[in-house]
């Protein structure tokens, strides 16, 4: 998978990541501003939402080690725009919706 692209990453401890994977070595995968991803009851049925998976730490990479890692692959569009309105206040309009000329 490429580097410097937005993937969800699931652990063996269950928890569902969201981040942009910036180094992707041997045992080790760097993920800058990682995001918790969690289900919650909505209004109208289930929501998704997103909470910092280190709020506290200097840094704003972690090291993931690969021997805790389920499985890493691309987000879905969708979950790509929610993590970037999270982590940068900037709200991009799906590819559908713009409107061009």
């Amino acid at each position: 998978m490429a580097k410097d692209e937005i993937q969800i990453i699931r652990t063996f401890a269950g928890e569902v990541i969201i981040g942009k994977v910036t180094s992707d070595t041997k045992d080790k995968l760097t993920v800058a501003k990682p995001a918790i991803i969690y289900q919650q009851n909505g209004p109208n049925g289930p929501q998704v939402g997103l909470a910092p998976l280190a709020p506290f730490n200097k840094n704003e990479t972690v090291a993931l080690n690969k021997d805790g890692i389920l499985f890493n692959e691309l987000a879905a569009p969708e979950m790509v725009q929610n993590y970037i309105k999270a982590t940068t206040n900037l709200d991009i309009p799906a590819a559908s919706k713009l409107i061009l000329g």
